[in-house]
């Protein structure tokens, strides 16, 4: 018994699917403007469906389901290629999540009806449908604790992601350029700048002769005055090159931020290490 099946077909079934998973999985997890890198790795993934079905159906099953596997990450790869490991992973369990329900879908609409044209447009405006679904749910979801989100930090390639409280009383300015100034715990640049470097910084006042270290020089660190609460002083402020704040609704992308580090923690404890100014968002 034969089966006529048309590549062409093949390919573009696979290319809207595969990029209404990744739309989706972008959606859950805030990364949403990364619509090149998206069709991008939908034609990739489409094109090595093709070649895999080109390939035979005699291959072993465990063959199949590694290369479809390999394909998974390769695709995730090309989407959050400048994600940590552990965001892929999230994303990749995603896809495989939004994977399996939409197959569920489509099998139950080929099990009612011959799978043609009109079966596959129905099965693509019912997951276009569970994607506007799914981020209106995420959007509650985060609107439930409106003034957390996670932020990213970055400084000389070395990126980190935190929590951020967004508090409506920060309205700290660097009083030399008139620049917004976001509170971060001094230990949460452990990671991102040398030991070394992070360690300088803290003490920076005691110990001035530490200026001459190259990484401490691209802080740019200087003291500024702040006021709060009937509490007055100063405060140690370095720039990174990167901040990135995942708000409900869409990203938020700040170039050259400053910080004004603190060593006390603050109200809510370990739930956030970075205080966001307000003129941020």
């Amino acid at each position: 018994m034969y089966q006529v099946v048309y590549i062409d077909r093949v390919f573009l079934t696979n290319l809207l699917v595969d990029y209404l998973l990744l739309r989706i999985v972008g959606n859950v997890l805030r990364c949403r403007k990364r619509y090149v890198r998206c069709a991008a790795a939908s034609a990739f993934g489409a094109a090595f469906s093709c070649l895999l079905m080109l390939a035979g159906r005699n291959m072993a099953p465990v063959l199949r389901s590694a290369l479809h596997g390999c394909c998974a990450v390769c695709m995730i790869w090309i989407v959050f290629s400048k994600e940590k490991i552990s965001f892929r992973l999230k994303a990749l369990t995603a896809l495989y999540t939004a994977a399996f329900l939409f197959g569920g879908i489509l099998e139950a609409v080929e099990n009612q009806h011959p799978f043609g044209i009109r079966s596959f447009v129905l099965c693509f405006v019912l997951a276009g449908v569970s994607e506007v679904w799914i981020t209106h749910a995420a959007d509650r979801i985060c609107r439930q604790r409106p003034h957390i989100c996670p932020v990213t930090i970055a400084f000389r390639g070395t990126v980190k992601k935190l929590c951020g409280y967004y508090d409506t009383g920060n309205l700290l300015t660097d009083p030399m350029n008139q620049q917004p100034v976001s509170v971060l715990q001094a230990d949460a640049l452990s990671g991102v700048i040398s030991e070394d470097t992070l360690k300088l910084l803290k003490n920076l006042s005691a110990e001035p002769d530490g200026w001459e270290n190259t990484e401490l020089t691209c802080l740019q660190p200087r003291f500024i005055p702040f006021a709060a609460m009937e509490k007055k002083g100063i405060l140690l402020e370095v720039t990174l090159d990167d901040l990135l704040i995942h708000a409900p609704k869409e990203a938020v992308h700040v170039y050259r931020p400053v910080f004004a580090l603190t060593a006390e923690p603050f109200a809510l404890g370990k739930e956030y290490e970075v205080l966001l100014n307000s003129r941020l968002l």
